[in-house]
């Protein structure tokens, strides 16, 4: 009897698991304007970022860093904000 509950304790444990890391939300794809960039040692020239949910970021490079910590900006728009 023990045998068997141990063996359905891992089973169990292994299908929670797999549940819980299947869940996990995929990354984001890095946008090509990253490329090059190097969170958080970003200079801190102001050249506003905006994009289409309301932030706005200071430049490119901490909209990246953003982006690299997890944040999924809806759309980005290279145009000054308004």
């Amino acid at each position: 009897m023990r045998p068997f509950v141990l063996l359905f304790g891992i089973a169990i444990a292994v299908f929670l698991l797999t549940d819980i890391c299947t869940a996990l939300p995929e990354p984001m794809e890095h946008p090509d304007f990253c490329k090059g960039m190097r969170p958080p040692a970003c200079p801190r020239n102001l050249d506003p970022q905006c994009t289409s949910d309301g932030k706005q970021y200071a430049n490119k490079c901490i909209l990246c860093g953003a982006i690299l910590s997890g944040e999924q900006p809806e759309d980005v728009s290279f145009e000054p904000c308004e």
